[in-house]
């Protein structure tokens, strides 16, 4: 739900928006010739109050003051001005630095303020991403940036550029790859990150002691 109180919902076929009356379907693809938009999986508002909406296809953008929608990056687009990792976009999200942080399902794109892109992805250094498939980004109260990933989870480091890995399960609870998935974030009370997994349940994290309880 936005600032006005639209509801915005993305589904695996598009965009839709709920005005507490009636919903309106919105034809993404129409705004540029592009492959024709499917799925839609994360919806943003700026502090401009405008959208970005990450879409298996690209990253549009809503403007409220022209009431109308723009894409700034897709795969098939020859108005490209972002170079991602991907342009399937799962998960957006701006820090209090500036920087606008996008997770695809082939790697974590940071934007600067200047638009500058650095990407980052899973290599051999164990200070990189768990996974390249980003499931949620989430940032904390105190500006700590959380990346859910397809095998667990990271903390970015902002001082050294990297990240610090967290696993929420044991090897012998793993019945299906899936189940190493992060699903969502929540902050609880003091250092407390409440994490929802995929298929293992609800666990809470303490970020001071960098502990796991599961509930």
């Amino acid at each position: 739900q936005d600032s006005y109180g639209f509801l915005w919902i993305g589904t695996s076929k598009g965009l839709n928006r709920f005005d507490s009356y009636k919903i309106e379907k919105i034809n993404l693809a129409q705004y540029e010739q592009i492959n024709k938009v499917n799925k839609v999986y994360t919806v943003y508002e700026d502090e401009q109050k405008d959208l970005l909406i990450g879409t298996d296809n690209g990253l549009y953008k809503y403007k409220r003051s022209s009431n109308a929608f723009c894409l700034i990056c897709g795969k098939d687009s020859a108005s490209n001005t972002l170079n991602l990792s991907n342009y399937a976009m799962r998960s957006i999200i701006k820090d209090k630095n500036g920087n606008l942080w996008i997770g695809t399902f082939e790697g974590l794109n940071r934007i600067t303020s200047d638009s500058t892109v650095v990407v980052y992805k899973k290599n051999k250094d164990s200070n990189s991403i768990n996974a390249n498939s980003i499931t949620q980004l989430f940032l904390d109260s105190k500006n700590n940036l959380f990346i859910g990933t397809s095998d667990g989870f990271a903390v970015y480091n902002p001082i050294m550029d990297n990240f610090e890995r967290f696993y929420h399960y044991q090897n012998n609870e793993i019945s299906s790859p899936e189940q190493k998935s992060i699903t969502s974030f929540e902050e609880g009370p003091g250092n407390t990150i409440y994490i929802g997994s995929w298929g293992l349940g609800l666990y809470e994290f303490d970020l001071g002691t960098k502990k796991f309880v599961k509930n």
